[in-house]
């Protein structure tokens, strides 16, 4: 499945490269993407995440000089839970032929945020911790490599690098790898449909039940490094049970395309999760579209 980011006609005559794209099943059957980018000449597999921006590493896994290297300090959070804390520093990255220096975080600790204690960080030790790994020894990445056009401490490390467009094709059914293309040739997005994104990345999107017409309606957007769909805020809903069929429609007005799923599919829906804003109310649902659910732009 397929999603582009456009950020400027630029990337008509920038640099293209390619990285591929691997699945990674873990034991507990989460599926995980990885590409290998290069930290200060040492090749590294990275966790591959749309839902982020930024890209952070282990500091175990960097060079000694690295590891020693002062910065401003960040606390950067995910939805998992986990925390990470360490500074941002800048070193050498390379993604296929594109290279240069970026700013990245290096992570000195792994905790879990106050309100979710029992993140995936706290199931094993730190020493043995790995970045979307579940918690499970010896599973995970040292690195993850955030890809999303959301401000942040540390900037999307394919912008800092130049980058003005990319292409994320993830391995389908069946397929040993996918494609991460930096700067695709105009030919190559000739057919794909562009939809407007706001400045987090999200656009309009709606979950339709295929039986009943039911909808949810929100801003969506998606995240390779988290499995299921999620909706967040709005009126509280009921998740549809496993096997329910849908469709997951984006976009408005002329400019609509859609894809059929099914509920708790591995290659697909991995499970439908409702939850509240807390305190805070909001009529908007965030519909959170993981793993699978790129956006499909070819018409």
């Amino acid at each position: 499945m397929l999603f582009l980011e456009l950020l400027t006609p630029a990337a008509a005559i920038a640099q293209r490269a390619e990285l591929p794209i691997k699945e990674v099943v873990l034991s507990d059957g989460a599926r995980r993407y990885t590409v290998t980018v290069v930290l200060d000449g040492h090749p590294t597999q990275v966790a591959l995440d749309t839902g982020s921006s930024g890209l952070r590493v282990l500091s175990r896994a960097l060079p000694p000089e690295a590891q020693s290297i002062s910065g401003k300090p960040i606390v950067s959070r995910f939805a998992s839970g986990t925390q990470f804390e360490g500074p941002k520093i800048r070193i050498t990255v390379a993604a296929s032929t594109v290279n240069g220096a970026i700013d990245i975080q290096r992570i000195d600790r792994v905790a879990c945020a106050a309100t979710q204690r029992d993140c995936p960080a706290s199931r094993i030790e730190s020493s043995h911790f790995k970045i979307e790994g579940d918690g499970i020894a010896g599973e995970g990445f040292d690195a993850i490599l955030g890809i999303g056009i959301r401000a942040d401490p540390v900037a999307n490390p394919l912008v800092q690098l130049g980058v003005t467009q990319w292409v994320v094709e993830l391995p389908r059914p069946g397929e040993s790898t996918g494609l991460l293309i930096i700067n695709p040739r105009p030919e190559e997005i000739a057919s794909y449909t562009i939809m407007p994104e706001d400045e987090y990345g999200t656009l309009l999107g709606c979950l339709i039940r295929s039986a009943s017409a039911e909808r949810i309606c929100g801003r969506a957007f998606f995240d390779t490094g988290a499995p299921g769909i999620r909706v967040i805020g709005g009126s509280h809903i009921t998740p549809w049970p496993n096997g329910t069929p849908a469709i997951i429609a984006f976009g408005a007005g002329g400019k609509v395309e859609s894809m059929q799923v099914r509920i708790g599919r591995g290659e697909q829906a991995s499970g439908m999760y409702y939850s509240s804003w807390g305190r805070r109310s909001a009529s908007t649902a965030i519909i959170w579209l993981g793993a699978l659910f790129q956006l499909v732009y070819p018409l």
